[in-house]
């Protein structure tokens, strides 16, 4: 107050921040400014201003207090809005106080009906023997004027004072990862808290303690999470967090990877969505160009791809009795379709749905070779054979073309035309090797 800090200078110190000093910071004084002020403090019944302003015209020196015209000092404590709010709760609070009286004197006469007793009278008419009104609104007002803000570490925020406590797992859950993820201020400041490895005990230990927040610090620092945690569950990049999906959006996503038996997609959706309950159980986002691409409309769908042209050759695969390998049907379908990219689990997820237990799936010796489907009458047995004497086949091949290689035509350091080459392999003898193979494999003597 004035009167008790003599240091008060009203020329020099700001009538609404005082004692807070801001160097640097223009003052100013106005006829008019000085009535909104007085008004402002009448309505929000700020005693600090309103005692300055009443020492100051004791002083004769009310014209001359000045103040900070900028969003912490005059603007935000003059204004209209906010003054409306505190006008609105004052008229509610006195009409409940009236209610409140009017319910007592009704049961006070209740009383003097019934009992006729004069005690009973005269307690009913003694103001200081009625129930005591709720203190929850002079505890609001001290956690507003009183207890920071745990994110912004203020009293105030953009003109909001009022504050709020974690009351769900769910909200203190999400601060605490945030808050984790960032290791800021905010982190520090929840040291005392963050002391369990558990994550339950940290909840449970947030929200026993006397910590709040303001609305909307709280509403934009989980959006900030958000927007650096998010990513496309189709391209796995990082997306902001308006790239949200709907309950519809996932389902038709869901949908199309199911069509296209992309698996991968699949299992990312519905980690964040209930398919049964069509429950959203987690955020998910996807970027619009993704999410329009992989729904593709104009795009000939993957399923009458598989069944045109893989279908028709498990079928030749399962009369005749032989294997295939994954990767050579994806290379195929590649081939043909070089505007499609296909992947092998993709391959695998229709033969399981489409063939059912006509076929089966193993994986050859080899560990960097791809899946090998097979008729599913076939024994294990019989395929290790069949795939020991495709690896002796391809053994043999490259033998051939390492020996054919190293054949020698004569035509070194020379130019020749298709007649000189065409004599040159005329003249050309075969390693014996090949011819000892071929005699054998032809059985010719």
């Amino acid at each position: 107050m004035t009167g008790s800090n003599p240091s008060f200078d009203a020329e020099k110190h700001c009538v609404l921040c005082f004692p807070k000093r801001k160097d640097g910071i223009k003052l100013t004084s106005s006829q008019n400014g000085r009535e909104k002020i007085k008004e402002a403090a009448t309505i929000r019944n700020d005693q600090v201003v309103l005692e300055h302003i009443r020492l100051l015209n004791e002083r004769g020196v009310e014209k001359d207090f000045v103040y900070h015209v900028d969003n912490e000092c005059y603007k935000t404590y003059v204004m209209k809005k906010a003054l409306d709010k505190l006008k609105v709760s004052a008229a509610s609070e006195r009409s409940g106080n009236v209610a409140e009286e009017e319910k007592d004197n009704v049961e006070c006469n209740n009383d003097e009906e019934i009992s006729g007793k004069d005690e009973k009278r005269t307690r009913s008419r003694n103001p200081s023997n009625r129930n005591p009104p709720c203190s929850a609104t002079a505890s609001n007002r001290e956690i507003e004027r009183v207890i920071k803000c745990i994110i912004c570490n203020q009293f105030r925020c953009r003109g909001e004072y009022s504050k709020h406590r974690f009351a769900t797992d769910e909200s203190a859950r999400e601060f605490i990862m945030a808050a984790v993820y960032f290791d800021d201020e905010v982190h520090l400041r929840l040291a005392d808290v963050l002391v369990s490895d558990s994550i339950e005990d940290n909840i449970s230990r947030l929200k026993a303690k006397d910590i709040y927040y303001h609305n909307t610090c709280k509403r934009n620092y989980l959006m900030q999470y958000e927007d650096n945690i998010a990513q496309c569950v189709i391209c796995q990049r990082n997306c902001n967090s308006k790239c949200k999906l709907e309950v519809r959006s996932i389902e038709y996503l869901l949908q199309k990877s199911r069509e296209t038996f992309d698996i991968v997609v699949a299992v990312r959706l519905l980690e964040c969505f209930d398919d049964t309950r069509r429950l959203i159980t987690k955020n998910c986002y996807a970027h619009d160009t993704c999410e329009s691409d992989f729904l593709g409309t104009g795009i000939l769908k993957s399923v009458d791809i598989f069944k045109d042209n893989v279908g028709p050759l498990v079928d030749d695969m399962i009369i005749h009795g032989y294997y295939l390998q994954l990767s050579d049907i994806r290379d195929k379908l590649q081939g043909m379709f070089k505007e499609m990219t296909f992947h092998n689990y993709q391959i695998k997820s229709f033969l399981s749905q489409y063939f059912g237990d006509k076929v089966s799936f193993c994986r050859p010796y080899k560990m960097n070779d791809s899946l090998i489907v097979y008729p599913a009458y076939l024994t294990t047995e019989q395929v290790v054979s069949k795939v020991q004497n495709l690896n002796i086949a391809k053994t043999a091949g490259e033998m051939i073309r390492a020996a054919l290689l190293e054949v020698d035509f004569g035509l070194n350091d020379s130019f020749c035309d298709k007649s000189d080459l065409s004599d040159a392999w005329k003249k050309t003898n075969m390693p014996e090797s090949l011819l000892e193979f071929f005699s054998g494999l032809l059985n010719i003597g």
